[in-house]
């Protein structure tokens, strides 16, 4: 069965039945805690254990407007455009270490109760406290919280997606690079270090309500000589 057949046959499934089908076929497959590394998998959100503290709202409802315009093959193609990574944890519980932001959107619309994912790591048969060294060690963990204070306690991070606090200014760093005022970077965590860069520089009692001019001001203090240890920073050459 071809890859993008079978994708649009779980969907379909999902959204009818509420579980997995039985028999699968093709690369995807349903997530299990016995899944080696490089497995591709779906996975539900609801089961996903986050990563880091936060996540931007206003960027999640700015992606949500396009992603609730999308249905079926679309919507599909979006998942495989945008693939998460997820570890295997002690007790075989899902770790998501990349598109929080994803499955913060498919959450909050409604738009598929899963997301596809590659497994990076598995941790099953490990202690929990081998298990956050680990993280920690492989930089797979964002331990500050959504003012940029930290770092916490692993065991303070939220349960669930659907309890992720709001960082205004990590929505504010999105939307710089979204317009181009640095390079996207592979860096972890590199908009979280333009949050807390923003965040000392730009004041404002309610961000989200005033991210359009935080978005202006922000566009001119980006290229500053002293954002030059950002990641994807770069200055503005005179012409």
């Amino acid at each position: 069965m071809p890859k993008r057949l079978f994708i649009s046959s779980l969907y379909f499934a999902f959204n009818l039945t509420g579980f997995f089908p039985s028999c699968l076929f093709g690369d995807w497959i349903p997530y299990s805690s016995s899944l080696p590394v490089g497995a591709q998998c779906v996975v539900y959100v609801r089961d996903l254990h986050p990563t880091q503290f936060s996540v931007g709202i206003w960027e999640i409802d700015q992606r949500a407007k396009k992603v609730t315009a999308k249905s079926g093959k679309k919507l599909l193609k979006y998942l495989e455009e945008h693939v998460g990574k997820v570890v295997v944890g002690p007790n075989g519980d899902p770790y998501i270490i990349d598109r929080h932001h994803l499955a913060c959107v498919m959450l909050r619309t409604g738009a598929s109760p899963t997301i596809l994912a590659t497994v990076e790591a598995n941790f099953k048969s490990t202690t929990i406290d081998s298990f956050w060294k680990e993280m920690i060690a492989r930089k797979w963990v964002y331990l500050y919280n959504n003012q940029g204070k930290g770092p916490l306690d692993p065991r303070q991070l939220p349960k669930k997606i659907k309890d992720l606090e709001d960082d205004p200014f990590r929505s504010l760093a999105w939307a710089v690079r979204e317009q181009g005022g640095y390079h996207e970077s592979e860096k972890p965590f590199a908009e979280f270090s333009w949050a807390n860069f923003f965040r000392t520089k730009l004041q404002n009692d309610n961000p989200n309500a005033n991210m359009e001019q935080l978005i202006k001001e922000a566009l001119k203090i980006c290229h500053l000589p002293e954002a030059n240890r950002l990641p994807g920073y770069f200055p503005i050459l005179s012409k």
